[in-house]
């Protein structure tokens, strides 16, 4: 009775159209024949006597996992249509566990909040993450994405999981996203000590630019470009290491891995990680990241990535997001100073602020 009851909720939600983020139709019909016909299978499965079974359970696996890859990607960009398709605990929960592997699950659990930014030429990537239980899962918002927050927030999440991914309703309903604490600020004043890595891959250990350059870019340009902006309160101090080359291709854009293996050899040449607020790695141009730069929104101590060259108008960007700053846009209105709707929202639109401008002009 209960997979009955599922199978017509989902028949009836398939002809509506109430939900925040819409799918192509392609998707839509995807996703619902998946999930009409899993159901419909395993209620074939259940009708079975067990000496007939074993036949059925090989088709539930594979139309299980061709589901589940559907799914992984469908929520990258259609989270409110994972949530709509998704069988509950309770129904999978009566699923062979050879299938239920396959299968998401609803999820509620409390972590810290990581916030990222991917920064490419025209476009940027808003990111956020809950690190829980030793690992971490990127939460991908069907409406209403929180805004202005930094990493280091503790919140409470409850959506559904698709492998390493959590659709959640709603950004802003505390039935499924809450802050719990908010993340401590960092001090903004005074010297901020910087760790910059300079590392290459294993691949392709090419060094495009001088540790003396990068010296120049960091802390001479930026810091004085921070200097003048805070009125002689804030600035940049520290050290360049490498280059190191790490045993990593590249081919992948993984930040994180770079991270871990970069810090791992700043260690090995002496360098005390905790002595710094920042860490920015500058590694070689690679297609494999398809941004220029990445950073965290705030974070103790705070991580950023340069990918190219390293130039004071993305080390003053990318570490404006370390500060916990996020881009400055401008709206669009047409004819008119404001409007309510119709207006077109640019995301590095503020020409007179660095965190908007491809130049780097003042913090506003």
């Amino acid at each position: 009775m209960l997979f009955a009851s599922f199978f017509a909720v989902l028949i009836f939600l398939a002809g509506s159209g109430a939900q925040a983020q819409v799918a192509s139709k392609a998707d839509r019909a995807s996703a619902e024949s998946l999930t009409q016909s899993l159901i419909a299978l395993h209620t074939q499965y259940r009708a079975t006597p067990a000496e007939g079974r074993a036949a059925l359970i090989g088709q539930l696996r594979a139309l299980a996992a061709e589901r589940q890859q559907f799914l992984n990607s469908l929520i990258q960009t259609s989270p409110a249509e994972v949530l709509r398709v998704a069988i509950p605990n309770e129904v999978s929960a009566h699923m062979p566990g050879s299938v239920r592997g396959y299968l998401e699950q609803e999820t509620d659990t409390e972590g810290e909040l990581q916030v990222t930014y991917e920064d490419a030429k025209n476009s940027a990537t808003l990111h956020h993450y809950v690190k829980t239980g030793g690992q971490r899962l990127e939460l991908k918002f069907a409406a209403n994405a929180p805004k202005n927050l930094l990493t280091g927030a503790r919140v409470h999440v409850h959506g559904t999981r698709i492998g390493s991914a959590l659709a959640l309703s709603s950004g802003t309903s505390t039935s499924s996203f809450q802050v719990v604490q908010a993340a401590p600020l960092a001090n903004t004043f005074g010297a901020q000590s910087t760790l910059v890595m300079l590392v290459n891959f294993q691949d392709n250990p090419v060094q495009p630019y001088t540790v003396a350059s990068v010296q120049d870019a960091v802390f001479n340009q930026t810091s004085g470009f921070w200097m003048e902006n805070s009125f002689q309160q804030t600035w940049l101090t520290g050290d360049v290491a490498g280059w190191y080359t790490l045993s990593l291709s590249s081919t992948s854009c993984n930040v994180d891995t770079i991270a871990s293996y970069a810090e791992q050899a700043a260690q090995n040449s002496g360098y005390a990680l905790s002595n710094y607020n920042h860490f920015l790695i500058a590694f070689p141009s690679t297609t494999a990241c398809v941004w220029w730069g990445y950073s965290y929104i705030g974070g103790t101590p705070s991580t950023s990535w340069v990918n190219g060259v390293v130039q004071i108008k993305v080390v003053s960007h990318e570490l404006g997001h370390a500060l916990g700053l996020y881009h400055s846009h401008s709206l669009d209105c047409g004819t008119v100073v404001y409007a309510a709707s119709g207006c077109t929202l640019n995301e590095y639109g503020d020409s007179f602020d660095t965190m908007g401008n491809s130049s780097p002009m003042d913090y506003d």
